[in-house]
């Protein structure tokens, strides 16, 4: 056996992302969290289903409160994905999502100031529940396309286009 030192994924998280930033964490997030889509699909348990719908649920409440008192519908947005990469059973899904929280955070403020929620949580919730819709029925086909989809709405939403090749 050889010996290694521990390592750990660390990111520059100083200042805000730019345009070029947003990009580059895209390209990183679609394959790892399509993938995590369908694994989930197959390997969840009922305790991950139950956090996903705990997180769709602070999602749907904080879309009636003032946007000052709605900072809980970004965590649980993050909440989301953290509950299907623990779904993958697979740990390097989780410290992956753990590794790039923080910017993923930023996209999902990014979104929120560019966009009127009132106006972008209809998406962002029939995204949501077909993913996670999606996972429980056991589907990673379906749960793969549904990821997919909000990944391209996602960066639709902080005016990113993004390029799939199949």
């Amino acid at each position: 056996m050889i010996d290694r030192p521990l390592r750990h994924i660390r990111l520059d998280d100083q200042g805000d992302m730019d345009s070029h930033g947003f990009r580059d964490l895209f390209q990183l997030r679609v394959p790892l969290e399509i993938e995590a889509a369908g694994l989930a699909a197959t390997h969840h348990r009922p305790e991950h289903l139950a956090a996903m719908d705990e997180a769709l649920r602070r999602m749907a409440d904080a879309v009636t409160r003032p946007a000052d008192e709605a900072g809980d519908a970004v965590h649980a947005d993050l909440d989301l994905h953290r509950a299907i990469a623990a779904a993958t059973g697979n740990d390097y899904f989780v410290q992956f999502i753990g590794a790039v929280s923080d910017r993923i955070l930023q996209t999902i403020i990014a979104s929120r100031q560019a966009n009127r929620v009132d106006l972008i949580a209809p998406a962002v919730g029939a995204e949501h529940a077909a993913l996670r819709e999606a996972i429980a029925a056991r589907d990673p086909v379906r749960a793969r396309a549904a990821m997919r989809a909000h990944m391209e709405g996602s960066a639709a939403r902080i005016s990113l286009r993004l390029a799939f090749y199949s």
